[in-house]
């Protein structure tokens, strides 16, 4: 939350900081050197002879409209640079042959094919269209990537966000909400918006849940070999470009419901619309300023649900409050509108584009997004188990007085594309990203929180079932937000058989985080003699960050290489130089800050660190249908900021505080892949790729133990650049375009993830738990989302409007409808293995649970109304209800069950409910004290019996079940 009356005052970055992202910005903008655009593709082919199959050099070569051609070399081979991504149409002509055209789709940083056979003018004909399509094996790929356009993620099954379609690919695990790239850490993982790096550098968080699918339009997901431009991320990188505007309007609006069929109590709507821009058209007109029509493209979409789990919307006259305050908006503070059940989304984005003339281009985008929900299944930074599902059982009786969170995202970014000659162009990027998360309970204030709890009352007294909670409030609050402001630039220069790229991206960073546990705040009806309690944190840092690369792809018969060097700086900013300097705290020790001096270097008068990066890729292309790739890299990202600044700016007394190490060194990945792909026919390829991933420095807890202490109890736990990890697998994906009404995929993904930690925290689990911190690991273990087996696939049956159907199976079937099914099935989740006294009887997480598996489907007619495209549809969720557990008993591998493996207790038996007060005081092996009573201890018995059998019927320790949706579509 942005007041005054829970956050600092706003300080302005160090002078330093913002002159230097000037001066690195003014040097490149200076840079004489011609350039290529970084949102725009290629294409690339030769021109024949029709009759003679000879190459026909000189041939003039245009992408029509673009202001972007070629001239055909000896061999009659071309390439056009800086074409914008879309449908283009692509004329090539030549003294005494007829004029052909081809119309290709262009996409982002790819080269499309476009040949040519030209027909001598003599014969006559009539300009010939072919409409080309990206082959399936693109020979000249290094690395694993899979696209997706506007059409495809249209015709997939997928919910509302971009995050159903990145976990349906090969070598990505979805685990208890959150996402794994071939084996890695869910924070490993960037998400690129149109440039923008929208990742939250305080938790290292950065998923796709935040845009909105409809608005999307292409997508690249890479898993292996990411190039030098890339950076910030050790597994993998999803990099979205939104629609652009038309100069004619369109719009559509589409609606799906769950309240016919299922009863989550689901409502989504989404509006889109796009056209002239009038503003920009207006001062167009109104100078004289030429170049083509302004367009813009606006999406604006709202999901609001109370889940499958209990959740507020259960309990009469209840909602969400939430106390935050939207300075996007000048503080406007959100009202019950908004957060009408239990989970709301809301999402909106704006994009406008002005092509000034053939040399220049200007473009902005703005997007928003914004939920207020009970947090079910949320996983904070600060929270030291992270290996659950977030949900609040005990609290279901009352989940007005738990938390309501709140997440707002924001982005700006304005690119400017300027076109120095046939061959060239420059992009550069000035861009701004907001992330921000709220805790609070029912809209209070810290010192408003009701702090009474169920054992300061008699249990007469309790309402409900002696599990669940009663009385006072849930005691957290917590706010945290990450501002950042960046200038990027990108230039390419393509000469003969090479690419060459580099550029720059300078970013200035505020980061703030405050949370304080409430129960600790000591106040009365005047004053508080502990405002912040004896348990808080609270820190506000300024890094600057950035980063320099240059690669280069070159082609000699048909061999590819591409060398990159990326190197990555980070100015951990003057807090913490301060922090060392001053060595007043028992965690700042002279050998800390010895070793910060020398992991470090200056300039500017401020202390820095870096990491340099190489990455090479090779393919060869056997044939035009295949060929074998290579991939060697090294990659960095920086920890979590809460790793480095925890504790930064606060000292409490708080049981074994974690605290924050100002001397933390980027997390190092060295990977390497080794693929084939095989192009069967033109409608079918099969894919091979062998990846193996070693990182190094993941932090974790350490233990700091306090001089001439007796125990193996610490005070204190800082983090410390010790952990590893090792995945090591295999993909293997066949696929089909479609022909005969149909296309498909079915891919295999084999892994095995180990290391030495899955979690920073869990040392200090130990030591919560009543263990020795100081009895670490001493081998490798496997990681918890170690789930080596996964089998997906999806078939897609279309018969679009202008087309006449078959007849399947003795069925005529209808014009303008669609089927699309996704099916999965893969490992369990990965547990310990213990005895039924709960010790470990095998290596952590060297087992899998129950397997898992859905199948998913959407089901779509087109029709016609009023002269306008309506769309129905059905879309469906698990269909065969398949509930693997989420929990379950480590003792049996299955779901728990009482009575049974580790609940086989007298007090986990409900059997024993029914036996008389004294054979239960009996089987529980008690003893009546001379000051209780036989109904006494045995009502004790019963509760504590009864209390069991509430835990262990949370809902929560299953996956979802079946759901369907019924949706309607207009466009027009």
């Amino acid at each position: 939350m942005r007041t005054p009356k829970n956050r600092m005052y706003k300080l302005a970055p160090p002078c330093s900081r913002l002159g230097l992202l000037l001066l690195l910005g003014i040097l490149f903008l200076c840079h004489p050197l011609q350039v290529q655009a970084q949102d725009t593709g290629q294409i690339a082919g030769t021109v024949f002879d029709n009759e003679t199959g000879k190459p026909l050099p000189y041939a003039n070569v245009v992408a029509v409209g673009t202001g972007r051609g070629a001239v055909s070399q000896a061999d009659g081979s071309f390439l056009i640079n800086g074409v914008p991504p879309g449908p283009q149409e692509v004329r090539a002509s030549y003294i005494g042959y007829t004029l052909m055209s081809i119309e290709v789709v262009v996409e982002v940083d790819r080269t499309v094919d476009a040949d040519f056979k030209l027909v001598p003018e003599a014969q006559e004909l009539k300009t010939v269209e072919v409409r080309a399509e990206r082959p399936l094996v693109e020979v000249d790929k290094t690395s694993t990537v899979r696209s997706f356009n506007a059409e495809e993620l249209k015709n997939l099954t997928l919910e509302t966000t971009l995050n159903s379609v990145v976990e349906q690919q090969p070598g990505i695990t979805e685990d208890r909400g959150r996402l794994h790239i071939r084996g890695g850490r869910s924070d490993e993982t960037i998400l690129i918006v149109d440039g923008v790096r929208m990742k939250d550098v305080l938790s290292g968080n950065s998923e796709s849940g935040s845009i909105s699918a409809r608005s999307v339009a292409e997508v690249d997901i890479i898993t292996g070999g990411f190039n030098a431009k890339y950076g910030e991320a050790l597994s993998g990188v999803i990099e979205t470009r939104l629609k652009d505007g038309t100069e004619d309007w369109h719009g559509s609006f589409h609606y799906e419901t769950d309240h016919v069929i299922s009863d989550w109590e689901t409502d989504h709507g989404e509006f889109q619309l796009s056209g002239p821009n009038l503003i920009l058209q207006g001062i167009q007109n109104l100078f004289g300023l030429g170049g083509e029509t302004p367009t813009f493209f606006a999406d604006i979409s709202g999901e609001v649900t109370d889940t499958n789990l209990p959740s507020i919307g259960d309990l009469p006259g209840r909602y969400l409050n939430s106390s935050y305050e939207d300075n996007f908006f000048g503080g406007f503070k959100y009202g019950r509108f908004f957060y009408p059940r239990a989970n709301n989304a809301w999402r909106g984005v704006f994009k406008t584009a002005w092509k000034l003339g053939p040399k220049d281009k200007v473009s902005a985008t703005l997007t928003k997004s914004l939920s207020f929900s009970e947090g079910f299944g949320d996983v904070d930074i600060a929270d030291i188990d992270r290996n659950n599902y977030t949900y609040p059982w005990v609290w279901k009786n009352r989940l007005d007085h738990y938390y309501t969170f709140t997440h707002d995202q924001n982005s700006f970014s304005s690119t400017w594309q300027h076109t120095y000659g046939v061959k060239t162009i420059q992009t550069l990027r000035l861009s701004r990203f907001f992330t921000s998360t709220h805790r609070d309970v029912a809209g209070k204030h810290w010192t408003e929180y009701d702090l009474s709890q169920d054992r300061d009352f008699p249990y007469q007294y309790y309402e409900n079932d002696p599990y669940f909670i009663d009385y006072g409030d849930a005691p957290d609050y917590r706010d945290q937000y990450v501002e950042t402001w960046g200038l990027t630039g990108d230039w390419a220069w393509t000469p003969s058989n090479h690419k060459m790229e580099w550029g720059f991206h300078s970013q200035v960073e505020e980061v703030q985080f405050l949370t304080i546990n409430a129960a600790s705040v000591v106040c009365d009806s005047l004053s508080c003699s502990k405002p912040l309690g004896d348990e808080f944190d609270l820190f506000r840092v300024y890094p600057t960050t950035g980063a320099f690369y240059l690669q280069d792809a070159m082609e000699y018969e048909g061999f590819i290489a591409r060398l990159g060097l990326r190197y990555d700086y980070w100015f951990p900013g003057e807090q913490v130089e301060r922090l060392v300097n001053e060595a007043n705290r028992p965690t700042i020790t002279e050998g800390l800050k010895d070793d910060f001096y020398k992991d470090t270097n200056g300039i500017f008068g401020r202390r820095f660190k870096g990491h340099l990066s190489p990455r090479i890729g090779i393919s060869y292309p056997i044939s035009q249908r295949d060929h074998v790739f290579f991939h060697y890299g090294h990659f960095s990202q920086r920890p979590a900021y809460f790793y480095v600044y925890a504790k930064s700016g606060s000292q409490s007394s708080e049981a074994f505080p974690r605290i924050g190490n100002p001397n933390l060194n980027p997390e190092v990945s060295v990977q390497y892949e080794i693929g084939m792909g095989h192009q069967f026919t033109n409608t079918m390829a099969l894919k091979l790729t062998l990846f193996n991933k070693d990182i190094y420095d993941y932090p974790t807890s350490t233990t700091i133990v306090i001089p001439g202490s007796t125990t193996g109890r610490s005070n204190y736990y800082i983090y410390q650049n010790i952990d590893y990890a090792r995945t090591r697998g295999l993909e293997l994906e066949l696929k089909k375009r479609r022909t005969n009404f149909w296309s498909g995929s079915v891919a295999y993904t084999y892994s095995v993830s180990k290391g030495k930690n899955s979690d920073p925290n869990a040392l200090r689990q130990v030591q919560e738990a009543g263990g020795d911190a100081r009895e670490t690991e001493l081998e490798e273990i496997f990681l918890w989302w170690n789930r080596p087996h996964k089998l997906a696939g999806w078939l897609d049956i279309r018969f679009y409007e202008d087309e006449q159907p078959p007849k399947w199976l003795g069925i005529a079937w209808p014009k303008d409808i669609g089927l699309n099914i996704y099916y999965m099935i893969r490992s369990g989740r990965a547990y310990t293995p213990q005895t039924v006294d709960g010790l470990e009887s095998g290596q952590k997480y060297s087992r899998n649970g129950p397997f898992d598996s859905t199948l998913n489907f959407t089901l779509t007619k087109g029709l016609s109304f009023w002269g306008k495209r309506w769309e129905v549809f059905l879309q469906g969720w698990n269909v065969f209800n398949h509930r693997t557990p989420r929990s379950f008993d480590w003792a049996t591998g299955k779901k728990y069950k009482l009575g049974e493996g580790s609940l086989d207790s007298p007090f986990e038996n409900p059997e024993n409910l029914n036996l008389s007060d004294e054979e239960l005081i009996d089987v529980a092996g008690y003893e009546v004290g001379p000051d209780q009573t036989q109904e006494e201890v045995a009502t004790g018995i019963r509760r504590t019996i009864q209390a069991n059998i509430s835990r262990y019927a949370n809902p929560s320790y299953l996956d979802d079940p079946r759901h369907f949706r019924l949706g309607l579509t207009m466009e027009w």
